[in-house]
Formats: C-alpha cells, structure tokens, sequence
C-alpha cells in the first residue's frame, strides 16, 4: 500500500524518468507537493484523503469501457461496474439536484416515482412516447402530464390493462378526455376509439355505476352549435353481418319495474330530429324492436319535450297484446293485434289505440242469424281477445274497416262482446252486446262505428249477421280501439 506520511519537510519536486515512476516505498509530503507526474502507473492499493473535506480533482478523461469498479460495503467476490458504451458524438448525463434513488431501465416496471407529499409535483413528458411492456407503472402523489406523445400498453395477461379508481371524487370528472382543435375524422377513426378486433363475446366497453342514484352513467354532451348533418352525438355501426339470434348491435338492459328503460328528454327548441330510425336496405326483420317482458306501468320508451317540439306526440308503449282464440290461430290466415300505446298528452292521460287485424280466409259463417264466425271442426275458442284494460286502457271508441269484401261466406259481419270467452263456430252469441252492426253487406273501404261499448274482461267475437253458411274465399278486416 502507498502511504504518505505528512511529515513538514522543505518543497522539493520530482519528475518521472521515461521508464515511469515506481512507488515501492512510503512517501512523504516533501515528496508529492507540486508533484508532476506523466504516464503514472500504480500497483496495488491505493487511498485518496483521509477525511470527507479531502476532494480530487479529474481534468482529464477517464478511458476504458469500464474505467469505474465499486465493491461496495463488502469485500467478496461482486462488484458494481459502470460500463460505457463506446460514444458515437460528445455526450452528458447530468444528476439533478436531488436526494434519492437512480433508477436504470431495467427496474422500470417496478421502480415507484413519488410526488412531492402534498401532491403537487408533476411528472411531465414534453416529446417522444411511454412504452410499457412489462411490470407496473405506479405513480403515488402528483399529475402526469403528458404534453406531446401517446401512451402505449401492451398487455398479454388476463387482467384489466388500465384500471383508474377515484375513491374521493364526488362531482368532479374521474377521467377526462378532451380537445380544443377541430377533429375531422371519419368512421375508419374516432376522438376516442376501442378496437377490439378478437372479440367473441362479452363487452368491448363496460360501465358500471352502481352506486349511481341520482347522476347519469354515460353521458355525451356537445354544447357547440357546429354539429352538422354528417356528424353524430352517438354512433354504432356494425359493418359485418351477424347472426340476430347470436346478438344485437345495441342492448339496453334494465331491472326497473316501474322507471323508463331508455328516455329521450328534449329541454331546448327544435325543429324536429327528421328521420331518427333509417333503415333503407332493411327487407325482413324490423327497424327498432323492443321488448320490455313485464313493465306495466313504466315506458320501454318516454319521449317528453319542455319547450318547442313541433307537433310533440309522447307515446308509450304497451309491452303486451290480447289473445286471440285457438280457432282463429288455427286457421290459414292471419290474425293478430297491434298495440301502438299512449298518443298525444302524457304517458299516463294520452289515448291508447289497438288495432286487430284479421283475413277471413279459413274461417267460415253458418246458416243461423247471431252465430259465431269461425274454423269449422274448431271448438276451443274463436274470440279474437279479450278486452283487457291493462292493454286497452277504458275503452271509449271502436271502429271497424273494411281492406277486402268477404266472398263467398255470409258478407254481413257483426262484431259483439260476450261474457263467455269460450265460445266456437255456431255458438250464439246474441246474450252478448251487439257493438257494431253491419246492417248489410261490407264492400271495400266501408267503416262504421260502434254503437255500444264492452264491459272489461269481456271477449270480442265476430258474428254472422245473416244467415249464410260458407268457407270464406276473401274478407279483410281493421278493428280499431280507442282507449283512456
């Protein structure tokens, strides 16, 4: 070990020879003041100062690949190097003016940067991108900003990719996504758009709310006036074709019994949505399809305005239809009910309208005055439903429309109410309520008005109001209710 006893002696200077200086022997203080020394070459240990305030200065530049070895607390067989990587152009690392922990790129994944303890500090990227392909990227305290750049996460394992969780927001955004320059993309890009290419079933999107009781879980607001008719507040669009029974494009689930499972709410003045529901290449199938199982007293649909909708009609729907009999559903032609719901004032005070549809044809009449119209060899029921309230509302108005005059069976068709809900093929019906009378026979566009109403559970029949029996060759009819 080379050793420097600080002996005060008078100043003397040594240079080396050419062959170099060997140090083999303690020196003194005499010996190393205003020392010059070229091309030193030193064996063995060697100690710089004995105490803190003791520095060293380097002018020149430290060679080698690896020119610094730090053994640490320990004398064993590890060390820490620090390698440099032959430099292609003049470079500096600078070490801020900071207390704490470098960190290498190899820990990235799980080195913690803090922010300051009140949570001011921010962690700021002003260019280029953060690419995290392994580990976990934690921030504790403060923002981060991210003033030019993207953020990218791949991630490969069964787990959420991004999860952001807000304990303490209250009224504030918990994520934010937001721009001030004009956005000109199409329907090949969006502001935000999820992708998901290898989905097979689940959600791409997912939001739960279930602490909501009064707020909105998604809500898309544009309070600028430069919407146009190319753009849209909401789009979902299905380009490839799909199974029906597999799927939908959009599903609105809801458990409420009594609230409204979708509402469209127009608080400001308008002109009118023109065509809300397009639908031009549609040939089976149907537009808008809704069904609401057992809501009675909510609306799969409420549509209310508070000021200045043109021609407002709110409507609810009704989300149930009347029976038909087992004779008439056994016949070859069609007979079915349509309930269009509440038109006009409130969803509670509006008229509802139900319309029944009917061809006569694989029906048939008898040869006896006031008896039931229906398939013969049928004997379960030939009403064509019941008049139930719940569906109807109070029934306050009936119509009946001729589309096509029967032929061939009796053309002089009445239409009754009966307390009996059973009655078939050449039953009597006239212990019931007569509530249209043809008077004659019905030629095509002919419509005439109910003269009675029905009492409620009451069944609806259509009866021969003239003897004539025969297999009915045509004969189209519309009955329509009004209801309160």
């Amino acid at each position: 070990m080379a050793t420097v006893r600080t002996t005060p002696t008078s100043k003397r200077r040594i240079k080396n020879t050419p062959s170099g200086v060997d140090i083999n022997k303690p020196l003194y203080a005499h010996d190393l003041r205003d020392l010059e020394i070229k091309n030193l070459s030193v064996t063995g240990d060697l100690t710089l100062g004995d105490v803190a305030a003791d520095t060293v200065t380097i002018l020149g530049t430290i060679q080698g690949a690896t020119p610094l070895v730090f053994e640490g607390a320990t004398a064993d067989a590890f060390e820490t190097s620090f390698a440099i990587t032959d430099p292609t152009a003049d470079r500096t690392i600078t070490f801020q003016d900071l207390a704490g922990t470098v960190m290498t790129y190899s820990a990235l994944g799980a080195t913690i940067l803090p922010g300051s303890t009140s949570g001011t500090d921010a962690l700021t990227i002003t260019a280029g991108d953060i690419l995290l392909t392994a580990g976990l990227f934690d921030m504790t305290l403060g923002d981060m900003v991210l003033a030019d750049g993207s953020i990218t996460i791949t991630d490969a394992d069964d787990a959420p990719s991004l999860s952001v969780t807000n304990n303490t927001a209250t009224s504030s955004d918990v994520v934010l996504i937001s721009g001030s320059g004009t956005f000109t993309g199409d329907g090949a890009s969006g502001f935000v758009a999820i992708t998901q290419s290898g989905l097979t079933s689940g959600e791409a999107l997912t939001v739960t709310v279930d602490a909501v009781t009064s707020g909105v879980g998604l809500s898309i607001d544009s309070s600028s006036a430069g919407l146009t008719t190319a753009g849209n507040l909401l789009y979902v669009g299905a380009s490839g074709d799909f199974d029906d029974a597999g799927g939908q494009v959009v599903e609105i689930e809801s458990a409420h019994t009594t609230g409204t499972g979708l509402q469209i709410t127009a608080t400001a003045a308008t002109d009118g949505f023109g065509q809300v529901i397009t639908a031009t290449n549609l040939t089976t199938g149907a537009a808008l399809s809704i069904d609401v199982g057992a809501s009675s007293t909510g609306g799969a649909i409420a549509l209310s305005g508070s000021s200045g909708i043109n021609h407002a009609t709110q409507m609810k729907l009704v989300s149930a239809t009347p029976t038909v009999g087992a004779d008439i559903t056994n016949a070859t032609a069609p007979a079915h009910w349509s309930c269009f719901g509440r038109h006009g004032g409130s969803t509670s005070t509006g008229l509802v309208m139900t319309e029944f549809y009917i061809d006569l044809v694989g029906l048939s009449s008898v040869a006896d005055e006031g008896d039931v119209i229906g398939d013969t060899g049928q004997t379960t029921s030939a009403k064509l439903g019941d008049y139930t309230t719940a569906i109807m509302g109070t029934i306050v108005a009936i119509e009946m429309v001729c589309l096509e005059a029967p032929t061939t069976g009796t053309p002089d068709i009445d239409l009754y109410s009966h307390a009996t809900t059973t009655l078939s093929i050449d039953d009597d019906a006239t212990g019931g309520t007569q509530l249209i009378a043809a008077g004659g026979n019905w030629t095509n566009g002919m419509v005439k008005g109910a003269t009675a109403l029905p009492t409620a559970a009451h069944a609806l029949y259509l009866v021969a109001g003239a003897a004539a029996a025969g297999d009915y060759g045509a004969g189209k009819f519309l009955i329509r209710i009004w209801g309160s």
